[in-house]
């Protein structure tokens, strides 16, 4: 009686130690493409960042440009700010305007009390439950603060701001904190501000195009800040030279700026 026999089949697809090569090299090539695409995306954002920040700080020059121009006013230059205007007449007497400013405000059974000054009508003092503000203005500018105190009822701690005025325009050319922080301001011959030196000794020169809008920023030492306009006013391009140093540096010189002044500013209500 014959053998049967059959034909052996060819084995089809891949072997356990091909697949094992397979997917190492896969999961090393997923390695390589993350770390790839990880510094690309954290150049972008550097990148980005920078940008940002130059043109966060040419938009904030050129706003603050005129604020710091009136700075010390804060709401207090116009006493009118602090209650309704009354307009009253008795009999055939002439008709009289006056201003309404509280002296108590009761909010929840705490009082908030104020005091002003005589004849001018200006803030003087506020004293709450929380804390007790007071105010000193310029005897000749009008509403230009030149020392707040705040006193923290609840922490238990004082602090003081004082501003300095050129005593011919009234513009601010000097403030400082109790803290220790400070800032000068210098003017060129058209009253805006051509530089600002701080308390780190951090000193930022400003120069104007023809619209007396900041065309470049200038930090010794660190670099600068070009910024264009086209024919509206907006702006057009900003260029660095100092890359993400100057920006950041500008920007933190502009904070400090604010975080100075801003005492001046205190509301009264």
């Amino acid at each position: 009686m014959g053998t049967l026999t059959h034909p052996k089949r060819q084995q089809a697809g891949f072997t356990l130690v091909e697949l094992m090569v397979g997917i190492t090299l896969a999961l090393i090539t997923t390695v390589i493409v993350a770390q790839v695409m990880w510094a690309a995306e954290g150049s972008r954002r550097t990148t980005t960042q920078g940008s940002d920040a130059q043109v966060n700080g040419a938009l904030a020059l050129y706003t603050m440009q005129r604020d710091l121009q009136m700075a010390g006013y804060g709401v207090v230059n116009n006493p009118d700010l602090l209650g309704c205007e009354v307009r009253g007449q008795y009999d055939a007497n002439p008709t009289r305007t006056f201003t309404l400013a509280p002296v108590i405000i009761t909010s929840g059974g705490a009082a908030t009390k104020f005091e002003y000054y005589p004849g001018n009508g200006l803030p003087k003092e506020k004293d709450s439950p929380a804390e007790n503000i007071q105010w000193a203005y310029h005897p000749k500018f009008h509403g230009k603060i030149t020392k707040v105190t705040v006193s923290d009822k609840q922490l238990k701690t004082v602090k003081s701001s004082e501003f300095q005025y050129d005593e011919k325009s009234g513009q601010l050319v000097k403030a400082r904190t109790s803290d220790g922080k400070g800032i000068v301001l210098i003017y060129d011959s058209q009253g805006r501000i051509g530089q600002m030196v701080d308390q780190d000794k951090r000193k930022i020169t400003f120069k104007y195009a023809t619209s007396s809008k900041p065309s470049e920023i200038v930090q010794d030492g660190v670099g600068s800040i070009a910024v264009s306009y086209d024919k509206g006013g907006n702006i057009k391009d900003v260029q660095s030279k100092g890359g993400r140093q100057i920006a950041i540096s500008v920007a933190a010189a502009f904070q400090n700026l604010l975080e100075i002044i801003k005492p001046a500013g205190i509301q009264p209500i």
